[in-house]
């Protein structure tokens, strides 16, 4: 301690010494030369005990070497105070920055460092001072962290954060080194170290100005990689994805930059960044035709992209929505035919089935149908997908109604086309798949009806008595037409016992349903149908019987016959308008209609067996005369019934505006039955005004 403070008194005494010799050179002028050998002895022994005591504390530790240290800093400090244009000023700027480095002064140390490097940029320790300022700053900077740590910036926040004046120094002395010595190796490092620094406290065009002088300096360099990362991640923070994806696609190209996997990383970026701007544009503009093209673009410049299949996805969707239907097909095939995609994307099966339906709305039925089979093919492992993932009960159900949908659908195309063998096929699968669709029972009644119509009655019968066994009685309407068209078919292969009894079965069973409480319906009409057609052997029976004599010598015998010839076929009339009664009775529009001209048939038929019937062979020509006079008038009765059930037939089809064949049988024959009363009557359309008419009640007479 003696030594220190008697080394701190001399360097006093010489500072004293000096600011003496210093005021009287001033006072005395002519003295001047022998002042400054003074001085310049002062300051000789002032930068000896300087460097003294720091290369005597360099060899010593603990509290000695900092006493020697202290000395020595105030002895530097001392003479660059008191001669700081001295030729030693240079090295003295530099041995005391050093010092205060190794003692931790790392503020002090940066001036005087910078000092050095300001005096002579090309010095001999100019170099190094330069880098040991980057250095100085560095420390101080830890320091101001650790006293006042910085909050992490929140997410998102791209606001430059001010720099603190020790940032501020660490950058220009970073500059300051680029500028002096670009040709350095340590350039790229020390460039790189500050373009690292703004770009953490967000001042980012300045850091990419950096970097780019960093990739320049050496493109195979990893400083050189790193900084293009930064590069970009610093539009990333800017959300300009203009730039990002500009500058990717240049370092992807740039030649000699980065690493295979460097290059595959920015590539992706170049991906990625051309995506978002496809989604940035289309937010802002909400043009679906122009995003669509777009990511088609995307298809053509990325064809490997790992998620092209979500792209594709959405440029069909896009499509749609711009009307743009054909340009949505393209796209939509290629999802689905594309051996790179097909199955193997989660969209396949949507897919499909959009394929399906745009095929529907250009009314291309063939590919329609085609689509949605393949979609119904697909159905059990998509549907076996979705359970096995946990879907709730909705979208479960919601995939069922899709295939179902389907199926049915193509189903119908196939009956446009004329392809009745996979339309059946379709239906098929349709009920064995979902039997408890909506559709199923008209599914059944279909499949029935197309073997009907292919005149195959063995198949149809089948279709038609599994239903009618199996149905309930809330499918009643069904269930008769099945009843009905079971019993055509039995027809249809001369099975005619089978099916009266099946027709008489129904019958039964729908008085039974009416006399319970039962209102009529659709399947009113099937039952007069199958009543119509049970009175048809009757209706035909009694046509066929004629008023004939014995054609014999015994008169007796002669008068019997004709008799009971007559009988029997007043009774057939009995019981042909009981049976066409009853069919009219059942309201049946078509039914009632065909019923009521059947009756007049019948009138007509029993008035013509009258006029046309044998005449006893025993009478007198007279008495044929007279004969024929008396079944003159029994005819005109039965002519008038005709006329009036014919008219009664007309005034129904004038009420239900029905024109058919039965009403054009009924005009022409009220034309010729009663031309007076029908003049000029043809087959037309009755009049719109004659809409609301009552059918007369009859009393059929039972005898001549």
């Amino acid at each position: 301690m003696g030594d220190s403070e008697g080394t701190f008194s001399e360097i006093d005494r010489m500072l004293k010494t000096y600011g003496k010799n210093s005021a009287w050179a001033r006072a005395n002028a002519s003295d001047q030369d022998t002042v400054a050998a003074a001085n310049k002895e002062i300051e000789h022994d002032l930068l000896q005990v300087a460097t003294e005591h720091h290369e005597r504390g360099r060899k010593l530790a603990g509290a000695e070497q900092k006493a020697s240290f202290d000395l020595a800093s105030r002895a530097y400090a001392v003479y660059l105070d008191t001669y700081p244009n001295s030729d030693h000023a240079y090295d003295v700027h530099y041995q005391y920055a050093e010092l205060l480095y190794k003692t931790k002064q790392f503020a002090k140390a940066y001036d005087n460092y910078v000092a050095v490097v300001q005096m002579n940029p090309q010095g001999a320790h100019s170099k190094f001072c330069a880098e040991s300022a980057i250095f100085s700053a560095e420390e101080m900077i830890k320091k101001e962290q650790a006293s006042n740590p910085q909050p992490a910036s929140k997410n998102g926040n791209i606001d430059a954060q001010p720099l603190t004046d020790w940032e501020k120094k660490l950058v220009a002395s970073c500059d300051r080194y680029a500028k002096l010595y670009p040709d350095d190796d340590k350039v790229r490092n020390i460039i790189y170290k500050s373009a690292y620094l703004l770009y953490h406290k967000q001042h980012l065009e300045e850091a990419a100005d950096r970097f780019r002088q960093v990739i320049k300096m050496d493109p195979a360099s990893t400083e050189a990689e790193e900084a293009a990362h930064l590069i970009l991640d610093s539009f990333v923070q800017k959300q300009d994805w203009t730039n990002l994806k500009k500058n990717a696609k240049f370092f992807y190209e740039q030649e000699g930059l980065g690493s295979k996997k460097f290059k595959g990383e920015v590539f992706e970026i170049y991906q990625n960044a051309s995506i978002k701007l496809i989604e940035v544009a289309f937010a802002k503009d909400e043009d679906y035709g122009k995003a669509a093209d777009a990511y088609m673009q995307f298809y053509k410049d990325f064809p490997k992209y790992d998620e092209m299949a979500r792209v594709l996805n959405n440029a069909s969707l896009y499509y749609r929505q711009a009307g743009r239907v054909g340009d949505s097909m393209k796209v939509r095939r290629i999802l689905v035919e594309d051996p790179n995609y097909g199955p193997k994307t989660k969209y396949y099966y949507t897919q499909v089935g959009a394929l399906g339906y745009d095929y529907e709305t250009i009314a291309d039925f063939d590919h329609a149908a085609h689509y949605y089979e393949l979609l119904f093919s697909l159905y059990p492992k998509e549907r076996a997908d979705e359970a096995r993932g946990k879907a709730d009960a909705d979208t479960l159900a919601k995939l069922d109604q899709a295939a179902a949908d389907a199926i049915y659908s193509a189903a119908v195309f196939r009956k446009a086309l004329g392809d009745w063998k996979t339309e059946i096929a379709d239906y098929k699968q349709l009920v064995a798949t979902f039997p408890k669709d909506a559709r199923d029972s008209d599914v059944q009644i279909r499949i029935g009806t197309i073997y009907e119509e292919r005149k195959d009655p063995a198949q149809a019968g089948q279709v038609f008595y599994n239903f009618y066994t199996r149905a309930g009685d809330k499918e009643m309407e069904l269930a008769y037409y099945a009843r009905l068209h079971y019993g055509k078919a039995l027809l249809a292969q001369n099975q005619l016992t089978r099916a009266k009894r099946v027709y008489e079965d129904t019958v039964t069973q729908y008085k039974k349903f009416i006399a319970g409480g039962g209102k009529p319906g659709p399947h009113t009409d099937y039952v007069a149908e199958m009543m119509y057609e049970l009175a048809q052997p009757a209706f035909e029976d009694f046509a066929a019987k004629k008023i004939a004599g014995c054609h014999c010598q015994s008169r007796s015998r002669e008068d019997k016959t004709l008799g009971a010839n007559l009988k029997a076929k007043a009774k057939a009339l009995l019981e042909v308008e009981a049976a066409y009664t009853e069919v009219i009775k059942t309201g049946s529009s078509h039914w009632g209609l065909a019923a009521l001209v059947q009756l007049g048939r019948a009138y007509e038929n029993m008035g013509d067996s009258l006029k046309n019937s044998d005449v006893p062979f025993y009478l007198t020509a007279d008495q044929r005369e007279i004969y024929q006079m008396r079944l003159e008038d029994k005819v005109y009765p039965q002519t008038q019934k005709a006329i009036e059930t014919y008219k009664a037939a007309m005034e129904k089809s004038w009420e239900l505006t029905l024109y058919d064949d039965d009403t054009a049988y009924a005009t022409r024959r009220l034309g010729e039955l009663a031309p007076d009363d029908f003049p000029g009557l043809e087959e037309k359309v009755p009049v719109p005004e004659l809409t609301s008419r009552t059918i007369p009640t009859f009393s059929f007479e039972t005898e001549l």
